[in-house]
């Protein structure tokens, strides 16, 4: 009596518990399958950014020594005016 209900729980028991195994299996190869591929997209993503960063870097940069020359040429010819104002000045 026992035989006829314990044989048919065990059975589904152990068909629905493989099963699931194997599903979860598959589940989990393809998840890790697309996240290794968004992982390799971000990276490549990433790349990108960083090597156009760099390029904005090295303008800015490049324009900071240019600003930096300008001002420094704009002060050394206000000190030749100022001391040329000077020299004016004593005249009278």
């Amino acid at each position: 009596m026992w035989n006829n209900i314990l044989i048919p729980i065990i059975s589904t028991v152990l068909t629905s518990g493989i099963l699931t195994y194997f599903i979860q299996r598959y589940i989990d190869g393809d998840f890790n399958k697309k996240l290794a591929e968004y992982n390799d997209s971000l990276n490549r993503t990433l790349e990108i950014h960083k090597a156009k960063l760099g390029i904005a870097l090295n303008k800015q940069s490049k324009l900071h020594e240019k600003r930096l020359e300008i001002v420094s040429e704009i002060f050394s010819l206000l000190t030749d005016m100022n001391f040329a104002m000077l020299d004016f000045n004593r005249l009278f």
